[in-house]
């Protein structure tokens, strides 16, 4: 809930910031991303590469074949379900 009053909410700053958007630095901060499950979790459902690991962490260890893997995923999928090749069809045109 914001501590500012109705009338301080109402004095708004058209000026835009002398910094492009792009230009400020990104702070990542604990509560701010969500965390992937542990690697038990990823073990029993069977998913890839499972490890433990953390979203604050620089290197993830992900493997060499990302790419490839996450684009076979994808055609697999716009083959099997419909509504994922209409959203792609859609929203990524």
């Amino acid at each position: 809930m914001s501590k500012l009053k109705p009338d301080e909410l109402s004095n708004i700053d058209y000026i835009p910031p002398e910094e492009d958007w792009m230009d400020v630095p990104v702070q990542m901060k604990k509560g701010m991303y969500c965390h992937g499950a542990s690697e038990n979790s990823l073990r029993t459902v069977g998913f890839p590469n499972p490890r433990q690991w953390s979203s604050s962490e620089t290197n993830w260890k992900l493997p060499e074949n990302r790419q490839e893997i996450i684009l076979k995923g994808m055609a697999e999928r716009l083959e099997k379900y419909r509504s994922f090749h209409i959203f792609m069809d859609i929203c990524v045109r």
